[in-house]
């Protein structure tokens, strides 16, 4: 028996027979789980794993994360709609704002970070691959394109179209 399991485990039609029962075998008690969750939640085992997670370095930086994002959405008037989004990736050609490739998983990026006063409205959120995304951080994009050697022109350009 061992044999056998040995050399079935890592195949990947077994990986996917596996994955598909987990995701009905979900499916069918998801209340159950979800009322066990609470459960545990509610129960002081539950709590202190709660308070040993935000007293953590995760826990705090999720926090700090929310919080941010919690004072700058408070600070913003009009915040970007969906309407406002479709134009603004009309407006870039549906690339990247940063490198202009042309990709389908493009993401939201504030020209002027959030942490560094930024709002989340139409003209400092712009169309950005996750690979530019993740790269920029919270940096300004003119130094930051310099550094990656990106020509920043048309950025400003397409800026100016969306104020």
């Amino acid at each position: 028996m061992r044999q056998y399991w040995e050399s079935v485990k890592n195949k990947p039609e077994h990986k996917a027979r596996v994955s598909e029962w987990n995701r009905r075998h979900y499916r069918k008690r998801r209340e159950h789980y979800i009322q066990a969750h609470k459960k545990y939640n509610a129960s002081p085992a539950g709590k202190a794993a709660h308070k040993r997670y935000r007293q953590g370095l995760r826990g705090k930086m999720l926090t700090a994360k929310v919080n941010v994002r919690y004072r700058t959405g408070k600070r913003c008037l009009f915040p970007l709609t969906a309407i406002q989004w479709t134009r603004t990736l009309a407006i870039f050609n549906h690339r990247c704002a940063y490198c202009q490739t042309d990709t389908s998983k493009l993401t939201q990026d504030h020209v002027i970070p959030l942490t560094a006063g930024g709002q989340h409205m139409m003209g400092n959120v712009v169309p950005a691959c996750q690979s530019c995304n993740s790269r920029k951080q919270n940096k300004n994009h003119r130094k930051w394109m310099a550094q990656e050697g990106l020509v920043w022109e048309h950025l400003e350009a397409a800026l100016a179209r969306l104020q």
